[in-house]
């Protein structure tokens, strides 16, 4: 399975008028092709308003490739610049079947950068498929998926995005003091997410919203 990451940021006004061509002409082009849109979230913390993140699934490189085609259009008064990565999935999130039922979705997305030792790869993605994950989803949080780049990389950046119901519902379950839940919590969920704070060399946290 490979996943595109497309982050394009708009000149002034471009957005909105680049979800209605999208919605009538690049949207389903993509899925002809067999590409099932994850997301597309617009920047509200540490990213811009203008910009637009959507992630697209492919059953393989072939369709993707094949895909790219949607993307010929005459956009140039739109869009001030765009990047595109490939990313392979990570962990138990998104399911095989890459479809997010309408209770797993959410207004707020968390999207999550962090880097790490290639060393210390699987231990991550146990830290928080059993430490973060299960406390968070508790909590009403909804872990969209992980990710790592395609390409081969040292330190190794690893993407993770995660769903709230608001702004509100993310800075409770952000900075909530998780020593002080022993009573709600496994005690293997608070040491796994201890160890995960000891191996993550850096982290960059965005807020975006869901246009759909």
């Amino acid at each position: 399975m490979v996943t595109e990451e497309r982050i394009i940021t708009f000149k002034e006004k471009g957005l909105e008028d680049y979800l209605t061509i999208s919605k009538g002409n690049i949207l389903p082009s993509l899925r002809s092709t067999g590409g099932k849109v994850l997301c597309m979230l617009k920047g509200l913390v540490g990213r811009t308003p203008d910009s637009l993140t959507q992630l697209t699934f492919f059953e393989n490189l072939e369709s993707w490739q094949t895909s790219q085609g949607a993307w010929i259009t005459d956009n140039d008064g739109l869009i001030q610049n765009q990047t595109v990565r490939l990313l392979r999935t990570l962990g138990s999130r998104p399911n095989p079947k890459v479809t997010v039922p309408p209770e797993q979705r959410r207004l707020i997305y968390q999207y999550e950068s962090s880097t790490i030792s290639p060393t210390d790869f699987s231990e991550f993605i146990l830290c928080n498929e059993e430490g973060v994950w299960p406390e968070v989803e508790k909590k009403g949080a909804s872990v969209l998926g992980m990710w790592a780049l395609s390409s081969t990389t040292s330190p190794v950046e690893i993407i993770t995005l995660t769903g709230y119901e608001t702004v509100s519902h993310w800075e409770e379950l952000h900075f909530r003091d998780m020593t002080q839940q022993d009573d709600n919590i496994w005690s293997r969920e608070l040491q796994l997410t201890q160890r995960l704070k000891s191996i993550v060399k850096t982290t960059r946290l965005d807020l975006m919203i869901s246009t759909a």
